[in-house]
C-alpha cells in the first residue's frame, strides 16, 4: 500500500473517519500496517461457502482498519487505539474480522499472558467469533502447532507466551477480576445494559496497551447501551468529542431513511451502507430480502435494521389491519383435523386456547380470565357481558376450568394435539396429557419455535387466505402485537412493551398453532360443527 492510501480517512457512510485529525504526538507506522495486512492475507482463512478455507484477503476497508489498528503508536511506543467501535449491516463480514483480531492479539502481539476474551448477550452468539478464530487456526499447520483449540471449554492457548482466549456467558456477576488484553464484543445492540462490557472495560486497566472491539449492527431505536456508544462514536467521528484512542467506523443508513422513507428500496443506497456490497452481499440477495417484504411486511424491520443500519421502533405493529379484517369477513369453516396452541398467562391475566384447521385455514380462540381481573378493566367487563371470554372465580385463574373447556372442545372436534410453552407449564399439562391423553406438544416461545410458523402466519394474514372468526377479543390483539427480532432476523410475536397493558395472548396462540400444521398429520375428515361455549 503505499502512503496515499493510509493518509486518506477510513471508509465510512455517510461520513469517514479522519485518524489523522486528532492523532497529537501519535505517529502512525506504514511499515508495521503493511506487515500485520500481509501477514492477515498469508495466515488466516475464511469460513462458509465458497470461500471456505482461501486466504482471508482483506477489502479495502477492511484493510484500513487493519491497518490503522495496529499502525499507530503513541509516543510511548504502544498502541495507539484502545476501543474500536464498528457498526456495520450484516453480511459484510465483520464475525470473521474480530476473530482476526482476536487471534493478532493472542499471539502476535508481543503479550505475555495475553487474556482475549469475546462475548455477546448470549454463549451462542459469543462463540460464532471464537469458532471462526477456531477455523483459522486449525486450516494453518503453523498456528496449529502454537495455539491449542478446547472447543468444549469455548477456549484457545498459546503457550508460548501463557496467553489463552475464552467465550463468555452474558452474566457480568461472574466476571469481576480478569485481566483483558483483548475483548471482542459481538451484536452489542442485544446487551441489556451495559453491566458486562463496564465489568471487563475496567480490567483492561493493568494491561499496556488493551484494546476493545465492539461490533454491531444497528438495535431498535430508543436508549440502550448500543445507542449510548453510537452517539459517542459519531460525535468523535465528526470532532465534537476529542478522542485520539477511540476508532469509530461508522456505516448508518438513519438520516437517509429519515430524509427519504422509501429509500431503503434502492440499490443505490444497498450499495452504499454495505462496504462489502458484490462480493459478501449482493444484489441478488437483497433483491429477494425487498420482496419478502411484500408478503411479509415484519420483514421490512429485518431489512432496514440488519441490512441497512436503520434503527426501527421495538414496538412495530406487526399485523397488516386491513389485511387482518378481509381475513374475518367469510368466517371460519371447522372441518377436518385440529391442531391447537394453549397461551397460559400468569395465574391474574387472560389465558388463551386457540384451535387451526389447516384445511381450511381457519382459527378460533378461546379465552378465560379470572373474576377478580374482570372487574378491573372496562373492556374485558364488556367482552364478558357479549360472551365474549369465559370468567373463572376468585381473583387467580382456574386452570380446572380451561381443563375441561378444552375436554368439552375435543368432544367436538378432532383435535390432533396442542403446543404448550413448558416455561409457564402447570400441573394442567400432565393432566390434560395423561389423565385425558391429549397429544400435548412442547412449543416454546423462543425465536427458534416461533419464527417459521410466525413468518407462515404473517402471510397467510398478508394474503388473506387465513380465517378468523372476528371475535373482538382476538382483533383487539391482533391490533397490539408487535415483533421482536434477534441478530439472524428471526422475528416472534411480542406485546408492545414489557410492562405494557396491551395483551395478544390470542395470537401468540394462533402461532402456536399454526406452527403445528408441519409437525402433525391432518388428513382425516370430519363432519362440518358449529360449537358454542
Amino acid at each position: 500500500m503505499t502512503d496515499k492510501f493510509w493518509k486518506v480517512p477510513i471508509h465510512g457512510y455517510p461520513k469517514p473517519y479522519d485518524p489523522w485529525r486528532d492523532a497529537g504526538k501519535c505517529v502512525f507506522d506504514e511499515k508495521i500496517a503493511a506487515r500485520v495486512c500481509a501477514y492477515w492475507e498469508k495466515t488466516y482463512t475464511l469460513k462458509d461457502g465458497k470461500w471456505d478455507g482461501q486466504p482471508f484477503v482483506l477489502q479495502v476497508w477492511q484493510r484500513q482498519m487493519i491497518g490503522h489498528i495496529f499502525g499507530w503508536k503513541r509516543p510511548d511506543g504502544t498502541r495507539r487505539f484502545r476501543v474500536v467501535f464498528l457498526y456495520i449491516p450484516k453480511k459484510n463480514g465483520k464475525t470473521i474480522l474480530g476473530a482476526g483480531i482476536g487471534l493478532t492479539l493472542l499471539h502476535a502481539d508481543g503479550e505475555n499472558g495475553a487474556e482475549i476474551y469475546s462475548c455477546a448477550s448470549d454463549t451462542d452468539q459469543g462463540k460464532i467469533v471464537f469458532d471462526d478464530a477456531v477455523n483459522m487456526v486449525n486450516n494453518n499447520k503453523d498456528l496449529a502447532s502454537r495455539i491449542r483449540v478446547y472447543k468444549g471449554y469455548k477456549a484457545l492457548q498459546y503457550i508460548e507466551r501463557k496467553s489463552y482466549w475464552k467465550v463468555l456467558s452474558s452474566r457480568a456477576e461472574s466476571k469481576h477480576g480478569p485481566n483483558v488484553h483483548g475483548l471482542i464484543v459481538d451484536e452489542l445492540h442485544t446487551q441489556r445494559d451495559n453491566e458486562l462490557v463496564a465489568t471487563l472495560e475496567a480490567g483492561t486497566s493493568a494491561r499496556q496497551q488493551p484494546l476493545i472491539i465492539k461490533m454491531t449492527t444497528a438495535g431498535h431505536a430508543g436508549e440502550s447501551p448500543c445507542n449510548q456508544e453510537l452517539e459517542y462514536a459519531r460525535g468523535v467521528r465528526d470532532g465534537g468529542i476529542k478522542d485520539p484512542y477511540y476508532m469509530p467506523i461508522i456505516f448508518d443508513g438513519q438520516a437517509d431513511d429519515e430524509r427519504d422513507p422509501k429509500i431503503w428500496k434502492d440499490p443505490k443506497f444497498w450499495r452504499l451502507v454495505n462496504p462489502s456490497f458484490g462480493l459478501t452481499v449482493g444484489l441478488d440477495y437483497f433483491q429477494r430480502e425487498v420482496q419478502k417484504c411484500e408478503v411479509q411486511p415484519s420483514h421490512v424491520e429485518v431489512v432496514k435494521r440488519l441490512h441497512l443500519n436503520i434503527q426501527t421502533d421495538k414496538a412495530m405493529q406487526w399485523l397488516d389491519q386491513a389485511a387482518w379484517k378481509e381475513c374475518g369477513k367469510d368466517g371460519v369453516k371447522m372441518e377436518g383435523p385440529a391442531l391447537g396452541g394453549l397461551d397460559l398467562s400468569s395465574t391474574m391475566d387472560i389465558s388463551a386456547f386457540s384451535l387451526y384447521w389447516p384445511r381450511t385455514r381457519s382459527a378460533v380462540c378461546w379465552y378465560w380470565i379470572p373474576r377478580g381481573t374482570v372487574e378491573r378493566r372496562a373492556e374485558y367487563t364488556l367482552w364478558k357481558e357479549h360472551n365474549r371470554v369465559m370468567v373463572t372465580q376468585g381473583d387467580v385463574i382456574d386452570y380446572r376450568f380451561i381443563r375441561q373447556t378444552i375436554n368439552l372442545l375435543r368432544k367436538k372436534f378432532e383435535i390432533r394435539g396442542i403446543a404448550y410453552d413448558p416455561w409457564n407449564a402447570t400441573h394442567l399439562m400432565i393432566e390434560l396429557s395423561e389423565e385425558d391423553d391429549l397429544n400435548m406438544m412442547e412449543f416454546r416461545q423462543g425465536y427458534a419455535s416461533m419464527n417459521q410458523p410466525s413468518k407462515q402466519f404473517e402471510a397467510a394474514v398478508k394474503g388473506i387466505t387465513l380465517r378468523h372468526d372476528n371475535n373482538p377479543v382476538t382483533n383487539w390483539m391482533a391490533g397490539n402485537v408487535a415483533i421482536n427480532t434477534d441478530p439472524a432476523g428471526n422475528i416472534k410475536p411480542v406485546k408492545p412493551s414489557r410492562n405494557s397493558l396491551q395483551k395478544v395472548d390470542g395470537v401468540v396462540a394462533m402461532v402456536m398453532a399454526y406452527g403445528l400444521s408441519d409437525a402433525v398429520e391432518t388428513e382425516t375428515d370430519r363432519s362440518d360443527v358449529i360449537i358454542t361455549l
